[in-house]
């Protein structure tokens, strides 16, 4: 069965910049062909999706929100003018007339929103998203205005079934079209040993990640760390809720931080007090690279080291594992449950077990130059054979087929 498939999503707000910081011009470019070259320019998942699903028969396009310059250009082509973004993109949905809705941003599935989409918009059989972040109660039920949605590790597959939610595991993937956007590129000089990510603190995000990074860095072994690393101000903010829920609690008053959604949305931070980053660690992290430059930072990159964000839990299923092993780095990454499932531990990859032993496993993968080599090539063979974009697309388009059948029968 083909349907038509509708995607509501955003782009990182530093590709954006750069894109139109490097050509101008292409403000000016018309609705259509600036999208065209957004998706193709662009790393990230978006772009290489669109273009798979189209060419496995499935009418695929996207709306992108974040993109200021698209958005008043579709605007103007349409002849819209002071109305809100949010109803901007109603318009736009009206005018594409899905049958599928994939949605990307909590800010889009209010219960509000999504009725209203409905009544506009009868073509659309399925509301779906996809969420593979830490989330809170407030989020769940939110998501609960979807008809299912993907996620890309078992555990917070299990975890949003607890709720009653219907979830579809896929896990991430690597496009090999990479591959050819950064070939013969020496812009990058080549590094032993680094981490590429984020470094939040809190709220089922980064703190494992952060322990282990100062371990490793306490341990006198050269990591190079390109990352973001939470501001000062976001960290402060993150302690002040931890007191104020505190505070309340103390005063026989705890019951009110669930009655207020400002504060509800915040409960995560009210059982750990975030601490400071180290001098160690605000010492050795570097700006980090987004796109194409993340790609060409990894493939030069001898050794990547992975670790998963609190919330991923005992189940492995990140982004970088692909992308790593996609460009053919050396993955080092923390073992989880379903690893196997993925890789061969230790011919395509390499696992290991809490701190003492991702250590050794450093000093062993940096003396051992041609196990390495073996062991990065593997890797890449089997990313490039199992992992990629198109093998994702196929069963993606199966479950919705699947489901949009079930909806139909229903009917």
């Amino acid at each position: 069965m083909s349907f038509k498939l509708l995607t509501i999503s955003f782009l990182y707000s530093g590709y954006l910049k750069s894109f139109y910081k490097k050509n101008p011009a292409n403000k000016d470019l018309a609705y259509s062909e600036q999208l065209e070259k957004l998706l193709f320019e662009t790393s990230e998942p978006i772009g290489a999706y669109t273009k798979m699903f189209n060419m496995h028969g499935i009418s695929a396009s996207c709306i992108i929100t974040n993109a200021e310059y698209l958005q008043k250009k579709w605007r103007v082509e349409n002849g819209f003018g002071s109305i809100s973004n949010n109803l901007l993109v109603v318009e736009q949905i009206k005018k594409c007339k899905p049958d599928v809705l994939w949605i990307e941003g909590n800010e889009y599935i209010e219960k509000g929103w999504i009725d209203m989409v409905r009544s506009h918009v009868p073509s659309i059989r399925l509301f779906i998203g996809n969420h593979c972040a830490p989330y809170n109660e407030q989020m769940v039920e939110k998501f609960k205005n979807l008809d299912f949605m993907f996620t890309c590790t078992p555990g917070l597959k299990q975890d949003l079934e607890k709720s009653n939610l219907r979830v579809f595991l896929v896990y991430h993937a690597f496009d090999p079209q990479v591959l050819n956007k950064i070939k013969n590129d020496n812009s990058f000089a080549e590094n032993d040993f680094i981490f590429s990510g984020s470094l939040y603190k809190g709220g089922g995000f980064h703190d494992k990640r952060i322990h282990l990074l100062e371990n490793i860095l306490l341990n006198n072994i050269e990591l190079k760390i390109y990352a973001n690393l939470e501001k000062k101000c976001k960290t402060r903010a993150k302690q002040l809720i931890y007191y104020i829920f505190k505070l309340l609690a103390s005063l026989k008053m705890g019951k009110i931080t669930s009655r207020l959604p400002a504060l509800a949305n915040l409960k995560e931070y009210s059982e750990n007090l975030v601490p400071n980053n180290s001098k160690t660690l605000k010492k050795a992290v570097k700006p980090p690279f987004f796109g194409f430059d993340m790609f060409r930072l990894l493939k030069k990159s001898k050794i990547v080291l992975n670790i998963h964000g609190d919330v991923a839990g005992d189940y492995a299923g990140n982004v970088r594992l692909f992308e790593a092993t996609g460009v053919g780095s050396c993955l080092l990454t923390d073992n989880k449950k379903n690893l196997t499932e993925l890789f061969d531990v230790d011919k395509e990859i390499v696992a290991y077990e809490g701190i003492e032993d991702c250590i050794e496993k450093i000093k062993w993968l940096l003396t051992h130059d041609a196990e390495r080599k073996r062991i990065a090539e593997s890797g890449q063979q089997r990313t490039l054979s199992s992992h990629t974009v198109e093998e994702r697309c196929k069963k993606i388009i199966e479950i919705i087929n699947s489901e949009l059948e079930i909806k139909l029968n229903i009917v």
